[in-house]
């Protein structure tokens, strides 16, 4: 193989990689009147400072599996800086009494079972398990 030939399978292969990788959306329950949220609405949320949707229902939030990128991604997007971090945030809420127990940290698949099961459910997933599932993608201002 010439020096060409294998630079140029690298950049094909580099190219269908970069292709291939999935984007994190977040998506809610079909019944969820929401149809987005502001990068800042979003913080809220994942910080247990808004607890209800516009309609009263409870928030029930569930989080992307840890060290995966759909959590990399959120963690950056509510500005929290690690998984520790938003771990020790929940520990302070149960405390205060705020919220009673952590999210679930569950892996696309399961986050979109999760969402579909709760009408109040918000979760971080890659856009491919999201298109197969009964869910709603939504918009994020910002993100």
């Amino acid at each position: 193989m010439t020096a060409k030939t294998f630079i140029s399978a690298i950049c094909v292969a580099l190219l269908v990689a970069s292709s291939a990788v999935a984007e994190a959306v977040v998506i809610v329950n079909k019944a969820n009147p929401v149809k987005g949220v502001s990068l800042k609405d979003l913080g809220k949320l994942y910080k247990g400072k808004r607890r209800r949707w516009i309609d009263g229902t409870p928030v029930k939030l569930v989080l992307p599996q840890s060290g995966s990128s759909e959590m990399a991604k959120l963690l950056s997007a509510i500005g929290i800086k690690s998984e520790e971090a938003l771990s020790r945030l929940y520990l302070k809420l149960i405390y205060q009494q705020k919220i009673q127990s952590e999210p679930s940290k569950l892996d696309a698949s399961s986050a979109v079972k999760a969402v579909m099961a709760d009408k109040g459910a918000i979760a971080v997933v890659d856009d491919s398990a999201a298109s197969g599932g009964d869910v709603r993608v939504i918009k994020v201002d910002g993100l």
